[in-house]
């Protein structure tokens, strides 16, 4: 099975829409941050710097409560290292919609509110990426 080229498209349009609703640009992640943070909760992520501070966005499966609990664990570690988090539903997802659940981390400087990122997202009509038709290779 192949994917659709149009996939990866779809993925980088929602990601700027997410920048442009949010009013922010895209940032790499501060070297300070990424060292406080250690281990990413997901290797699919991007960061964005708003007015308000840096929010990094991950993509984590949900497709278990195992793997929801696990990434819950995760991210207490985090908060007692000063970083704030919130789960967003997974309408919001940039990669599978259904099979993934963005966590927005903010670090211990920022102050980004995740209600009104959420807000904003909803009253934007924002709906993430819908998994594609797959397509069989002969």
């Amino acid at each position: 099975m192949v994917m659709p080229d149009s996939w990866m498209d779809d993925q980088i349009a929602a990601r700027r829409s997410i920048g442009k609703i949010l009013g922010g640009r895209f940032s790499q992640l501060p070297q300070r941050v990424e060292k406080l943070m250690g281990w990413p909760p997901s290797r699919h992520r991007f960061t964005l710097r708003l007015p308000e501070g840096l929010v990094v966005w991950f993509e984590c499966w949900c497709n278990s409560d195992a793997v929801i609990e696990a990434k819950r664990a995760e991210v207490r570690v985090l908060s007692q290292r000063g970083f704030r988090s919130a789960f967003l539903t997974t309408n919001f997802s940039t990669r599978c919609v259904g099979d993934r659940r963005p966590l927005l981390l903010a670090p211990p400087e920022s102050e980004v509110d995740f209600d009104q990122i959420a807000q904003r997202l909803v009253e934007a009509n924002f709906v993430g990426v819908r998994m594609p038709e797959l397509t069989a290779t002969v």
